[in-house]
């Protein structure tokens, strides 16, 4: 802890858990008896998938005019995965809605029952 006096007034700070950089690993969570975090400290590898893994869907840059710019997207499958790779399929699935121009129920619901496999339904 530390005190200063600013014009008769005593602050005092208490040393932040922020203040020093700290290594971040399994073992040293361990010895602090912390949970693990739902979303591991450390980027997993991509695995390139396999064909037949994803799907190839087109997306207009302005969805809502048909004559717009299109590019490709690669959507994985989502049958089952960690919170992180939960987190990527749903960042990319609504990319799709968006670029889809999907702004009914019934056609989001569809292309989730088109991306979601096997756990996910």
């Amino acid at each position: 802890m530390n005190s200063h006096h600013i014009g008769g007034l005593t602050k005092t700070t208490m040393p932040s858990i922020w203040s020093k950089p700290v290594e971040t690993s399994m073992s040293n969570l361990k010895k602090a008896k912390q949970p693990p975090p739902p979303i591991k400290l450390f980027e997993e590898e991509q695995t390139q998938g396999k064909k037949g893994n994803y799907l190839k869907i087109d997306i207009r840059s302005v969805p809502e005019d048909p004559n717009s710019e299109t590019f490709s997207l690669d959507v994985r499958f989502f049958q089952s995965g960690t919170p992180k790779q939960w987190l990527d399929f749903k960042k990319t699935f609504d990319k799709v809605i968006v670029g889809q121009n999907l702004t009914t129920g019934p056609t989001r619901y569809q292309m989730a029952r088109t991306l979601l496999k096997g756990e996910a339904l």
